[in-house]
């Protein structure tokens, strides 16, 4: 006998008027498969269901996310008050999620008040010297760390606005740095 293959198959396509039309099935009629295709995809609707039914012990209590559908709204732009003179490599979210930064090549980094109406630019901090490739808030969310393709890397007071630009880690042989990851407890 041959394996079932039922699972490899498109799914039905519609047709130029709307019907929905069932793949060509081989000669000599039904397929031997079909009692196993809908065992299949009978059991893959109750894992989905017993998964979503379990996401709510997993993540919190949510009434915002129901197990059948999830609204999605379209807001401003985060940057849409002041926007990069370059592509944008990245977005980094503050610890109190309501501030969030971009850099990018355009050397600066923004930091926006976000409220998904007018995301207010609050502060914006020119790094002359660095293309930021990534960038990264501190635990504590007083500074911001920005790293450039290169070893150059800066790291910004946000109270003061005040950028300094960092020496190469010691120890360390690098070419180039491709990521900022601050550490939880703030030690480095």
């Amino acid at each position: 006998t041959q394996p079932a293959t039922g699972w490899a198959e498109m799914p039905a396509r519609r047709g130029a008027k709307g019907k929905q039309r069932r793949p060509k099935q081989p000669a000599g009629g039904a397929s031997s498969d079909e009692d196993s295709d809908g065992a299949v995809e009978k059991l893959a609707a109750e894992a989905q269901e017993a998964l979503l039914r379990g996401a709510p012990s997993l993540l919190g209590r949510s009434d915002a996310i129901s197990g059948q559908e999830l609204a999605v709204k379209r807001t401003v732009d985060l940057n849409a008050a002041a926007a990069s003179n370059s592509a944008v490599n990245c977005v980094a979210w503050h610890p109190n999620g309501r501030l969030a930064l971009t850099a990018g090549f355009d050397k600066t980094l923004r930091l926006f008040r976000v409220d998904g109406t007018r995301n207010t630019l609050l502060q914006s901090v020119h790094l002359p010297k660095l293309q930021v490739a990534s960038a990264a808030f501190s635990s504590d969310g007083a500074r911001a760390f920005a790293c450039g393709r290169g070893r150059q890397w800066a790291c910004v007071d946000l109270h003061s606005g005040r950028a300094t630009m960092m020496p190469p880690l010691p120890g360390r042989e690098e070419a180039g740095y491709r990521e900022v990851v601050p550490s939880p407890d703030g030690a480095t």
